[in-house]
C-alpha cells in the first residue's frame, strides 16, 4: 500500500490524494523530506481536529488489538517521525485498530510503502480508544 493518506473506516481502507482529506486515520507527511529531513506519520485528523492517534510499535512480536490501544493510550501522540522498517499502532475515528509496517521509499512514486494490517472496530475490549 502507498502510505500517503489513509482512511481506514473504509473497507478496504482507501488511500486518498492529499487534496482529499476528510477523515483521515493516518497520513505521512512527505514536506520534511523535502526539505532534507524525515517524513513524520500523523493521526487522526479532520480538518484541524486532531486526536494522539499513533504510537511507534518497537517490540518484535506482532501487536494484538489491545496491545496497540494500550500502546497508543500510553505513548500516543498526533505525529512520529517515519522511516523504513518502523512499525506503528494506529486507531480511526470509527474504533478500528491497525498496525503500520513501514517499507522501502519509492522514488518514482515519491512516497513510502508498507503493510496496513487493520482489525475489526475496537469497542468492547479496547476501553482506552482515543476517538471523540
Amino acid at each position: 500500500m502507498k502510505l500517503t493518506t489513509v482512511d481506514l473506516d473504509k473497507v478496504p481502507p482507501r488511500v486518498m490524494d492529499n487534496g482529499d482529506e476528510q477523515n483521515i486515520s493516518f497520513s505521512v507527511n512527505y514536506q520534511p523530506v523535502r526539505d532534507g529531513a524525515g517524513a513524520e506519520i500523523e493521526g487522526l485528523r479532520i480538518l484541524w481536529d486532531t486526536k494522539d492517534s499513533v504510537a511507534l510499535w518497537e517490540d518484535a512480536d506482532e501487536p494484538t488489538p489491545e496491545q496497540c490501544m494500550d500502546r497508543i493510550g500510553q505513548q500516543g501522540s498526533h505525529s512520529l517521525p517515519l522511516a523504513e522498517g518502523d512499525r506503528f499502532c494506529v486507531s480511526s475515528w470509527d474504533g478500528r485498530v491497525a498496525l503500520v509496517d513501514v517499507g522501502a521509499y519509492d522514488e518514482t512514486l515519491e512516497a513510502y510503502m508498507g503493510k496496513v494490517i487493520v482489525w475489526p472496530p475496537c469497542r468492547k475490549h479496547c476501553s482506552s480508544l482515543p476517538h471523540g
